[in-house]
């Protein structure tokens, strides 16, 4: 297989080495065995210390890289309204039902703004309150 910097392909992988890998292995050193002997010496003396020490977990992957590069944007201020995605996601519908319920004018009013749509939260509201009302008309 060529190298992908070479060929400008990515590289694929199969299902074979996907199920071969596993994740790294973890060494248990218990505290007092990375002391020295002169202080498990010391440490021994105190039978307290000695009962109540906790075990360290040492790790054999590689050294952690630069957090900043790896950490999470910071999230600005909630928006004041949902797009249709967000409102199927924060609702737990798909975005077919959502379309699908607006064809049949069950769906929340809409806000336009140029060709973008939004649903405020206030709508959303009261189109939860609505459902709510037909599911306990229907029972």
């Amino acid at each position: 297989m060529a190298r992908p910097e070479v060929s400008g392909r990515k590289a694929r992988t199969r299902a074979v080495t996907l199920r071969q890998s596993r994740p790294p292995q973890q060494l248990k050193i218990k505290a007092s065995e990375t002391t020295t002997p002169a202080a498990t010496a010391t440490a021994e003396t105190t039978s307290i210390e000695t009962a109540t020490e906790t075990e360290a977990v040492v790790t054999s992957t590689t050294p952690p890289t630069n957090e900043t590069a790896t950490s999470p944007r910071i999230r600005g201020p909630p928006t004041a309204v949902f797009s249709i995605k967000s409102f199927c996601g924060a609702h737990g519908i798909s975005e077919a039902f959502y379309f699908k319920l607006r064809e049949q004018g069950q769906g929340p009013r809409e806000m336009r703004l140029g060709t973008r749509v939004f649903i405020t939260h206030e709508s959303a509201a009261r189109w939860r309150i609505e459902r709510e009302a037909a599911t306990i008309a229907a029972e």
